[in-house]
């Protein structure tokens, strides 16, 4: 029986200096191709976030699209149409198997996908591995699965949630050999030197931040540093990496294994460069030191607001005067730190917002990201949107608004002028400043490096000011 996984697209937003060239594997994709490979199921894949892939193109090319059993695609909830474009083409191609949808689209969205959506057979909103096999396994008895949604003679059914891995060490490394992995790079702003690999220290997060849709779950699921390493040792003999981008956001959450990782790195002496996003409670003076000595170069930081009663609103669990000592303590150990923020966040009025924009001015952060607060369906925020604070009608449920800069909602003294107004002047302090400027042309080795980072200043240039609206 084989398989063909499908990756949508890919969803950028102007609020950094990345996204509009940024071009990585799919890793859940790769996930699911290899846990499917290692029970017997030849997977392939298709990236219709690369340029040179066309899926009608390549149904064309192929024998017969039915020698596939199942087709899975996934998608983020902002390429929703790629996602239902590629589900009408394989019917239109007279695709008779089984279609299923994964990904954040089929975790927000779940059974409303069959309303706007014809032609798709399962939603999987539980955890991608073990959900899909069973599904290719028991796809007759949908409702002995945990984890999806279908329908029934035109009736919408939604099994039990399935419980998470507790171990995911028993996961298989991503198969990035699905991929021609020359294809693929991050955008400047992303990396120091290249080739890099994107990789997961972790799953879920332990936190209840108010805003976050909580894609991972809410249990912490840490990889050993044994099994991290082993994939390192992967990507540096297959791939050839030089750096290495932890992209789960709470990288460092155990102590000892994070000293016990690094220690395992400086014996294998690679010289790498790693790059991580944590949380400011999980670091200190020691465990950045051992970390730069095994590679560390940058560290990211979700900071949200530049307002302590936001924080507290959002259950951040943290306050600026330890924002300020974790930058300082990144800035005093010679690292590069990034920091992560929202715009019209919940509780967000216009004294926050101006206490957010002198916050950024005070830490005078290396790299800021920047984006505007969306409630993702089915979330707590959702709610609290659809039922506190005034809905944008026109785009309120319309998914193509969900990528981070636009505005589909409002509260308090805020008005969406102003919210843009903000989200620009953010973007233009930050990034469009000779200052900046100077300092990002020491950071280019490379034609290729430049390339990217001229046009991606074009669409930071092209992109301030401008909102679909």
């Amino acid at each position: 029986m084989n398989i063909l996984l499908i990756s949508a697209g890919r969803s950028s937003f102007k609020g950094a200096l990345w996204g509009a060239y940024d071009f990585e594997i799919p890793l859940n994709v790769a996930y699911v191709a290899a846990y499917l490979e290692k029970n017997h199921y030849p997977t392939q894949v298709i990236d219709l976030q690369l340029p040179s892939e066309n899926l009608e193109t390549r149904i064309h090319m192929m024998a017969d699209i039915n020698h596939f059993a199942f087709v899975g695609i996934s998608s983020n909830l902002s390429l929703y149409k790629e996602a239902y474009q590629a589900v009408a083409l394989l019917r239109e191609k007279h695709y008779q198997g089984q279609v299923f949808i994964f990904g954040p689209l089929g975790l927000h969205l779940q059974e409303r996908i069959f309303d706007e959506c014809e032609g798709t057979d399962f939603v999987i909103y539980g955890e991608e591995e073990p959900t899909i096999l069973d599904l290719i396994n028991n796809h007759t008895r949908p409702e002995t699965i945990r984890g999806i949604c279908y329908s029934e003679n035109g009736i919408k059914r939604k099994t039990p949630k399935r419980d998470y891995l507790d171990n995911i060490d028993l996961l298989p490394f991503p198969a990035r050999d699905k991929f021609d992995m020359e294809k693929y790079f991050p955008t400047p702003g992303k990396y120091y030197v290249l080739p890099q690999i994107t990789m997961l220290s972790s799953r879920g997060c332990k936190n209840n931040c108010l805003f976050c849709p909580k894609t991972g779950g809410r249990q912490l699921r840490l990889r050993s540093p044994e099994n991290i390493v082993a994939e390192i040792d992967e990507a540096v003999g297959k791939y050839q990496a030089r750096e290495i981008n932890f992209i789960d956001e709470l990288f460092g959450a155990d102590r000892d294994a994070t000293v016990e990782l690094a220690e395992l790195l400086l014996k294998r002496d690679y010289r790498l460069h790693l790059r991580i996003c944590t949380h400011i409670h999980h670091i200190d003076k020691e465990i950045l030191t051992l970390l730069k000595r095994a590679g560390l170069y940058s560290v990211g930081f979700g900071i949200e607001s530049g307002s302590d009663d936001i924080l507290t609103y959002n259950n951040k669990k943290i306050i600026k005067q330890q924002i300020r000592e974790a930058v300082k303590l990144v800035k005093g150990s010679g690292l590069e730190i990034r920091g992560y923020f929202m715009l019209n966040i919940p509780g967000e009025t216009r004294n926050a917002m101006e206490e957010t924009k002198a916050f950024i001015r005070e830490l005078d952060i290396d790299l800021v990201n920047i984006q505007i607060a969306y409630p993702y369906p089915g979330t707590a925020f959702y709610r609290l949107a659809e039922n506190k604070y005034q809905i944008i009608k026109d785009r309120w449920d319309k998914w193509e608004y969900s990528d981070g800069d636009d505005v589909v909602f409002l509260q308090s003294d805020l008005t969406e002028e102003y919210i843009l107004n903000a989200y620009d002047e953010i973007i233009k302090s930050n990034f469009l400043n000779i200052g900046f400027i100077l300092k990002w042309l020491k950071r280019i080795k490379t034609f290729h490096d430049f390339k990217y980072s001229f046009l991606q200043f074009l669409t930071l240039v092209r992109g301030v000011g401008s909102c679909k609206l």
